[in-house]
């Protein structure tokens, strides 16, 4: 559910994920990210019509990127688990480097309410369907073993990787190493290699 940013929008939702990170939504007024964009609170209704749009561009933007990812995945040559694993060192990787934006997509969800939230939960729903749907493909094809319970996996593997956004610090770890590191965990639970 991606609309067109124009820069000064994208800059209104990047100062609005900053805020909606270090203060909570609820802790942050539409007045706030005025502030840290320099704009007069009025003229921010010029890029939006509430504070809720704001969560809702950051959160469909974590959802967009992490679903593009699984595309990605899932046209890459090799065994389903290699495109598995490689999706979850991906996803790691992002995760790492977006911290904000990951914290906001799960800490921050609580706050949109009817159509919105619905959305937003079903879309969270087909993204760890598809994940799930990848190990049972991959138990098919005879890679992972059978015994393996898909949905308790892909849950495990999901909050493995999402789980990041609370510890990671750029100052003392690596993205790329930790996303290594997730990604043998990974292959390491699914039997396969990486």
């Amino acid at each position: 559910m991606t609309t067109v940013m124009t820069d000064r929008r994208a800059e209104i939702v990047d100062a609005a994920a900053r805020l909606f990170f270090a203060r909570g939504y609820g802790g942050t007024s539409i007045q706030d990210v005025a502030d840290e964009v320099g704009i007069l609170k009025g003229s921010l209704y010029h890029h939006i019509d509430a504070k809720d749009d704001l969560l809702v561009a950051v959160i469909d933007e974590v959802h967009d990127a992490a679903m593009a990812r699984l595309a990605a995945a899932e046209e890459r040559d090799g065994s389903v688990v290699d495109r598995l694993v490689w999706f979850l060192r991906d996803h790691t990787a992002y995760n790492c480097r977006h911290v904000e934006r990951i914290g906001v997509y799960f800490r921050e969800f609580e706050y949109l309410e009817g159509e919105r939230r619905e959305r937003v939960a079903a879309d969270r729903r087909t993204y760890d369907r598809h994940v799930r749907s990848m190990i049972e493909a991959g138990q098919a094809a005879g890679e992972i073993p059978s015994t393996v319970d898909a949905r308790l996996t892909a849950n495990a593997l999901l909050g493995m990787t999402n789980w990041v956004y609370q510890w990671f610090d750029p100052d003392t770890n690596d993205a790329d190493e930790v996303a290594d590191g997730l990604a043998a965990l990974a292959a390491d639970t699914l039997g396969g290699s990486r």
